[in-house]
């Protein structure tokens, strides 16, 4: 199998590669999962991974592709989505706010005007209110239990995370119902303060360290 080179953001192949191998690393520089170059070409997919190793540099520029390829489709979706929900409801939100955040971010805040008129055009504040409301016990219940080192629900948080912060700021008279799971959600600094320790105690504990006054506010990164 030949020399990988990359131009313009493309691998392409150079040198011996014909026949099967070819057509294999072709639909895979394409962005391809494993089952669909199998199934298109008659292979297994043992016989995929061996092709795809067999090049310098191949299961990189394999991983590469398949990025780019998901990246794109999972932007295409969220355009589309976008014209109607808010960005937390679109399916793709999670994924390329993991791997894609300074696009989504871009993206959302060039769109955000006309998408909050249309928002409000089509829904009356009473549907949008239980929408959001929703969004948001949701949304502090997933902060709640996320693994790692606790961090502060607050309607800052909340809102910034779910790109309605000004909307919560400037109209939350308007939404009884956010407010009241705002109320609900948010934490006191006592009551995170409690959560952060809380979980300073597990890990040092899992860590097999000693569970002292001064380890415990140190892991947990509060001042006593």
């Amino acid at each position: 199998m030949g020399l990988i080179m990359r131009l313009g953001g493309v691998y392409e192949t150079r040198g011996d590669s014909e026949g099967l191998p070819a057509a294999v690393w072709k639909l895979a520089i394409a962005g391809c999962e494993a089952r669909q170059i199998a199934s298109a070409l008659g292979v297994t997919r043992v016989y995929v991974y061996r092709t795809i190793r067999a090049v310098n540099g191949g299961s990189q520029a394999w991983r590469d592709a398949r990025f780019q390829s998901e990246r794109l489709r999972r932007r295409a979706t969220f355009e589309v989505e976008y014209g109607g929900l808010l960005a937390h409801q679109c399916k793709g939100y999670m994924w390329l706010y993991r791997c894609d955040r300074p696009w989504l971010s871009g993206y959302i805040a060039k769109h955000a005007g006309a998408h909050t008129n249309r928002v409000d055009n089509t829904d009356t504040f009473a549907t949008l209110d239980a929408k959001l409301a929703e969004q948001i016990r949701c949304y502090a219940q997933r902060l709640l239990t996320a693994s790692g080192k606790p961090v502060l629900i607050s309607r800052a948080r909340i809102g910034r995370d779910l790109h309605v912060l000004s909307r919560l700021e400037k109209q939350l008279s308007k939404l009884p119902l956010c407010a009241l799971a705002l109320e609900q959600a948010c934490e006191s600094i006592e009551q995170f303060h409690v959560r952060r320790l809380q979980w300073a105690k597990a890990k040092l504990e899992d860590e097999q360290r000693s569970v002292t006054r001064s380890a415990l506010y140190r892991t947990a990164c509060i001042r006593p």
